[in-house]
C-alpha cells in the first residue's frame, strides 16, 4: 500500500524527534572514558567518584616515574651537560636570557629549554639533583597528558599505555640525562597541543541550545571552527602549545602530519578543512625547522662531514633504523647510549630488505583498513613520521657516533605502546564484530554516534545521508584476568629494567663503562671514559682508551689533544707536544689544540710561541675564557704587564668565577705595586676558594701594605687555621710570623 507523502511540517517534526531520540540514546549509553560527562552546575556523587579516580590515576602515574627513576634522584652531570649547563655562560651572564632568545650564542636554538636551565641555575646553581628532579616531574606530566589524550581517543587500556610509557626503558635516556631536557619539555607541550586539538574538534560539534537542531551542520567552504567559542579557544591553545613545543625542541615538527592522520583514522578522510586547520602548525614547523637545520650546520662545532652517503643509502638505512627502533620499543634489552654504527651499501640488494618488509606491512594494513588495519596503519604512519627528522636524511651531530639513539624515539614510542595495549586489552572475538559493522555501515569511518533505527525513519533523505552510522574504533574491552596479568607483568618488567638502566646515568664514568660493556667498538665512549680516568689521575689507563678511540676514528683530533695532556701530566713534555701537533694537522682550526699547546709551551718558558697559539685560540673562540688566561700568562712572561692585565680581565669578564685568573691578576697587581687592586682580586679568590690558605696569606699582605691591619690580622688568623688543618706547616709558620708584624702595625 502506498504511503501518503508527509508534509514539510511533519518532516521537520520528525527531524526534531530524531535529534531528541539520538540525544536520549547518548544519555542512556554507558559512558566510556572519552564520553564521561557530568553537570557543571549540579553536584552528583558520580562526579565526586570521577574526580577521586582521576586524582588517584594521576598520582599513580607520577609515582611510577619517581620510583622507577630512583637511582637518578641525586645523580650527577654526564655527557654534554657541560655544554648545556655547567659551562654554559648564558646561564650566569647578566644578559644571558636575552642572548638565549635573540642571538646565536646558544648551542642550539631551543630557547625555552635553555630558559628553564637559566631559571634553575638562579634557584639552585649547579646542583645536579635539581635538574634531574625537574626532568622527572616533566616526564611524569607527560605520562598524565598521554593518558588524557588516549582517553580522549577512546582507546582501551589508556591508563596502562600511559603507565608503560612512564616506565619504558627506552625513555631512560631522555629522562635521566639532563641535556635531554629538550625532549621531556617538548613532550609536555606536544601532548598538550594534541589534547587541546582533540578538544577543539569535539567542541566544534557542540551546538548552542538556541541554535536550529541539526544532527550535523554543513561544513562551510572557508576555514572556521564550527560550534562554540570554546572550540576556537581550544584551537588557539593547541597552536600556542605547539609553538612552545617547537621552542623546546623542533623534533616535534612533524606533529601536523599526525593531526591529518588522526582525521583519516577517525573519519576516513583528511579533507580541505583538516588541511586548513593544520596550516598554521605546518608553517611554524617549517620556519623553526629551517632555523634548527642552520644551527646544526653552523653551531654543533663538528669538524666532520656527517654521513657522506647517497640518497639510496640513506633510504635503505632508514629502513634498518625503523625496524631497530621497533625492536627496542617492544623488547627493550641491551640498551646503550651509543649503538654500533652500521654502514649501508646502496649497491647491495640486501640493504633494501627492511624497507620492502615495511612496505609490505603497510600494504597489509591498508588492505584491511576497514577493520583492524586502520588503527595499525595510523600508528605505523605516526611512528615513522615522528622519526623522520632522525632517520639519516638530515645532518645531525649525533649521527657521527651512531645511526640510531634511544632518545630519538621518545616521541614515537607512544605509537607501538598504545597499539599493543589496545589490542591486548580487547578480546579477539570483538574484532570480528567491529569488522562486520564497518563493512555494513553506510559511513564506516564516522566518529559520531550511530543514529537509532527508530529515529532514522523520521529523517529527511538529505539529513539521513549526513547522519552518523557506525563508529570505527577499538571495541570497549571487558577487563579480565588475562588483561590484568598482562598489565602487571609488563609494568613490573619495564619498571625493573628502567630502574637498572637509569642507574647507569648516576655519573659519567659509570655511563661510559656501561656503554663499552654493550658496545666495545664505541670510539666516543673510549674517549669520554679516558677523560674521566685522566681526571682521576689515572693517566696510563686514560691513554689506553685514547688509543682505542683513535683506532675507531683516526681523524678524531680531540683524542690526540687529550692524549697529549695525559702525557703532559706525566712530565713527558716532548711526546705531549707531538700529539697536540698531530691534532693540529688533523684540524688546524681546533681551538682546544691551540689553547693546550699554548699552556704547554708556557710551562717550558717558550713565551712567544705560547702567545701565538693562545691568540689563535682567542680568535677561533673569543667567548672562551681559558685562551685569554693563557695569553695573559704569556704576556706576563714577556713582561708586557699592560696586555697581561687586559687579558686577565677579559678572562674574568667571560668567567667571573675563574679562581686562577683572580690569583694571577692579584699577583700581577702586587708586582706593579697596586695593593688595592691586588686586595680586590684576592678577596674574590677567597670567596671562590674559602679553604685556600695561601690566598688568605696574600690578601693579608696586600691589606697590611695599605695600613688595614685589623683586616690583615683577621685574614692571617683564618689562613693559619686552614694551613694547620691541611698540614701545611711551612705556610702556617709564615702566616704566624706575618701575624706578629701586623699586630705590631708593621706591613
Amino acid at each position: 500500500m502506498k504511503q501518503p507523502k508527509k508534509s514539510e511540517k511533519e518532516r521537520q517534526t520528525g527531524e526534531v524527534n530524531a535529534a531528541a531520540a539520538l540525544k536520549s540514546q547518548r544519555t542512556c549509553e554507558k559512558p566510556t572514558d572519552a564520553q564521561f560527562h557530568v553537570s557543571r552546575f549540579t553536584f552528583h556523587a558520580s562526579r565526586l567518584t570521577f574526580h577521586v579516580s582521576e586524582t588517584a590515576s594521576t598520582v599513580a602515574l607520577v609515582a611510577l616515574v619517581l620510583v622507577a627513576y630512583g637511582p637518578v634522584w641525586d645523580a650527577g652531570f654526564v655527557w654534554d651537560d657541560d655544554l648545556h649547563v655547567t659551562k654554559n655562560r648564558l646561564l650566569w651572564d647578566s644578559d644571558g636570557l636575552r642572548k638565549i632568545w635573540f642571538s646565536a650564542d646558544a648551542p642550539q636554538y631551543y630557547p625555552l629549554t635553555f630558559t628553564t636551565f637559566w631559571l634553575e641555575y638562579h634557584i639552585w646553581g649547579l646542583k645536579a639533583a635539581g635538574y634531574h628532579w625537574v626532568n622527572l616531574l616533566l616526564h611524569g606530566a607527560s605520562a598524565v597528558l598521554l593518558w588524557r589524550v588516549l582517553r580522549q581517543l577512546a582507546l582501551p587500556g589508556a591508563w596502562l599505555a600511559a603507565a608503560l610509557f612512564a616506565v619504558h626503558p627506552v625513555n631512560v635516556e631522555s629522562v635521566a640525562w639532563i641535556s635531554q631536557r629538550k625532549n621531556v619539555l617538548c613532550m609536555v607541550f606536544g601532548l598538550l597541543s594534541i589534547l587541546w586539538y582533540l578538544k577543539a574538534e569535539r567542541e566544534s560539534k557542540v551546538q548552542s541550545p538556541k541554535s536550529k537542531v541539526e544532527i550535523h551542520p554543513p561544513v562551510g567552504t572557508a576555514f572556521e571552527l564550527q560550534g562554540s567559542i570554546l572550540a576556537r579557544r581550544y584551537y588557539v591553545m593547541s597552536l600556542f602549545a605547539f609553538l612552545l613545543a617547537l621552542l623546546s625542541k623542533t623534533a616535534v615538527a612533524p606533529l601536523p602530519l599526525v593531526f591529518l592522520g588522526l582525521a583519516w583514522w577517525r573519519r576516513g578522510k583528511s579533507g580541505k578543512e583538516d588541511l586548513l586547520k593544520s596550516a598554521p602548525f605546518i608553517c611554524a614547523s617549517i620556519l623553526l625547522g629551517l632555523l634548527t637545520v642552520w644551527f646544526e650546520r653552523h653551531r654543533t662545532g663538528s669538524p666532520w662531514v656527517m654521513r657522506p652517503e647517497s640518497f639510496w643509502a640513506q633510504l635503505a638505512g632508514a629502513g634498518w633504523a625503523v625496524w631497530f627502533y621497533i625492536s627496542k620499543a617492544l623488547v627493550p634489552l641491551r640498551l646503550s647510549l651509543v649503538y654500533p654504527d652500521w654502514r649501508v651499501k646502496d649497491s647491495s640488494p640486501a640493504s633494501y630488505i627492511p624497507l620492502l618488509l615495511f612496505a609490505g606491512l603497510a600494504a597489509l594494513f591498508w588492505r584491511n583498513r576497514r577493520s583492524w588495519g586502520r588503527a595499525c596503519l595510523f600508528c605505523l604512519a605516526c611512528y615513522v613520521v615522528m622519526l623522520l627528522p632522525v632517520l639519516g636524511f638530515m645532518n645531525i651531530g649525533f649521527l657521527n657516533y651512531s645511526r640510531v639513539a634511544d632518545h630519538w624515539q621518545y616521541f614515537s614510542v607512544i605509537c607501538p605502546i598504545a597499539l599493543t595495549v589496545a589490542f591486548l586489552s580487547t578480546p579477539w572475538r570483538k574484532y570480528a564484530k567491529v569488522a562486520q559493522t564497518s563493512k555494513s555501515a553506510v559511513s564506516p569511518t564516522s566518529s559520531r554516534q550511530t543514529v537509532p533505527a527508530r529515529c532514522r525513519e523520521n529523517m529527511s533523505p538529505d539529513l539521513l545521508r549526513r547522519a552518523p552510522t557506525a563508529r570505527l574504533r577499538f571495541p570497549h574491552p571487558a577487563l579480565g584476568a588475562d588483561n590484568v596479568a598482562f598489565g602487571i607483568v609488563a609494568l613490573l618488567s619495564f619498571w625493573s629494567l628502567t630502574w637498572l638502566h637509569s642507574g647507569w646515568f648516576v655519573d659519567a664514568k659509570t655511563l661510559w663503562s656501561h656503554t663499552l660493556a654493550v658496545n666495545p667498538s664505541a670510539w666516543i665512549a673510549h674517549h669520554q671514559l679516558g677523560m674521566e680516568l685522566q681526571a682521576e689521575g689515572k693517566s696510563d689507563e686514560a691513554i689506553s682508551h685514547y688509543e682505542l678511540a683513535l683506532r675507531g676514528r683516526p681523524d678524531f683530533a680531540v683524542a690526540e689533544v687529550n692524549w697529549g695532556l695525559a702525557l703532559q701530566s706525566r712530565g713527558a713534555m716532548e711526546q705531549a707536544e707531538r700529539h697536540i701537533l698531530a691534532a693540529l694537522r688533523l684540524d688546524p682550526d681546533l681551538p682546544e689544540a691551540h689553547n693546550d699547546l699554548a699552556n704547554l709551551l708556557a710551562q717550558e718558558r717558550r713565551a712567544q710561541e705560547a702567545l701565538t697559539h693562545s691568540l689563535r685560540a682567542v680568535a677561533l673562540r673569543p667567548d672562551w675564557a681559558e685562551p685569554h688566561f693563557n695569553a695573559a700568562n704569556a704576556y706576563f712572561l714577556l713582561t708586557n704587564s699592560t696586555q697581561a692585565v687586559a687579558e686577565y680581565s677579559a678572562a674574568l669578564r667571560l668567567k667571573p668565577d675563574y679562581a686562577e685568573a683572580h690569583q694571577n691578576l692579584g699577583a700581577l697587581f702586587e708586582q706593579l705595586g697596586d695593593n688595592q687592586q691586588a686586595a680586590k682580586q684576592y678577596t674574590e679568590l677567597v670567596k671562590l676558594r674559602p679553604d685556600f690558605a695561601a690566598a688568605y696569606n696574600r690578601l693579608a699582605i696586600a691589606l697590611a701594605r695599605q695600613g688595614r691591619f685589623e683586616e690583615a690580622i683577621q685574614n692571617a688568623q683564618q689562613g693559619i687555621r686552614l694551613a694547620a688543618d691541611a698540614g701545611q706547616t711551612d705556610l702556617a709558620q709564615d702566616l704566624q710570623n706575618n701575624l706578629h708584624r701586623y699586630q705590631a702595625r708593621q706591613p
